[in-house]
């Protein structure tokens, strides 16, 4: 029961819920569930991979950065986070 509480474990089932939810949550649950783990996780690129791939499947050619703007978005959310984490200070008991 010990390996559950592996951070290599957890990140690998969120990476499943984010995969997932790709397909079968709304787009917003999946920025959400993305947004959570980009704080919870150290370097979660996985959010910007998710992201670009939910741009390839399901987004149209727009005037703002062409099909590729959620994919920018997350991109930034995660500086913005990378950033944030740096700044505030997480006790872990």
């Amino acid at each position: 029961m010990s390996f559950l509480l592996n951070k290599h474990f957890l990140r690998i089932l969120a990476n499943l819920l984010v995969l997932a939810s790709v397909f079968i949550l709304p787009w917003w649950t999946l920025f959400l569930l993305s947004i959570f783990f980009l704080f919870y996780f150290h370097l979660y690129l996985e959010a910007v991979l998710v992201a670009w791939f939910f741009d390839i499947l399901y987004s149209t050619e727009s005037w703002f950065l062409g099909m590729y703007w959620v994919t920018f978005v997350m991109f930034l959310i995660f500086l913005l986070s990378e950033f944030l984490k740096r700044k505030i200070i997480f006790i872990n008991d």
